[in-house]
C-alpha cells in the first residue's frame, strides 16, 4: 500500500509534465501557422487594395459590341473577356478616364460579362441582362 501512496504523486506529476509538452508543442505549432496566415492576409490585402483602385464600367452593350470604362485612377491590364462563361485571351491597357470597345460575335445576346485583369483580379461589368 505504501508503494501506490508514492507513486499515485509521482503519475500524477509525470501526467502534468507530459499534459504541459504536447500543450508547448501544440501553442509552437499554432504560433508558426499563425504568422504564416497572417504573412498571407497581408500579402491577399496588398492585391486587395490594388484591386479596389481599379474600377471600370460598362458604358454600352449593342450586338457584338461592348464599350468598357476605367472609372479608377490606375491603368487597367485587360488580360480576358468572359462572356457567358466562355474565356477569350486579349492583351489591352485602359488608361484612367478612357474607354475601349471590344468586339465579339459571342457578344450577341451574352447575359454575363466580365473582365480579366493581368494581375488575376476579374470585374464583373454585367450579370443576367439582355
Amino acid at each position: 500500500m505504501g508503494r501506490k501512496a508514492v507513486s499515485s504523486p509521482v503519475a500524477a506529476i509525470v501526467a502534468a509534465v507530459v499534459a504541459i509538452s504536447i500543450a508547448a508543442i501544440a501553442v509552437a505549432i499554432f504560433a508558426q501557422r499563425a504568422q504564416t496566415f497572417q504573412a498571407g492576409l497581408q500579402e491577399a490585402g496588398g492585391i486587395a487594395a490594388r484591386e479596389i483602385r481599379t474600377r471600370l464600367s460598362l458604358v454600352y452593350h449593342i450586338g457584338d459590341e461592348i464599350m468598357i470604362s476605367n472609372d479608377g485612377n490606375i491603368p487597367a491590364k485587360i488580360a480576358k473577356i468572359f462572356i457567358d462563361g466562355n474565356e477569350f485571351h486579349v492583351s489591352y491597357t485602359i488608361d484612367p478616364g478612357e474607354k475601349w470597345v471590344y468586339t465579339n460575335g459571342r457578344l450577341r445576346g451574352a447575359r454575363n460579362i466580365a473582365v480579366g485583369l493581368e494581375g488575376g483580379g476579374i470585374v464583373v461589368i454585367k450579370t443576367g441582362g439582355g
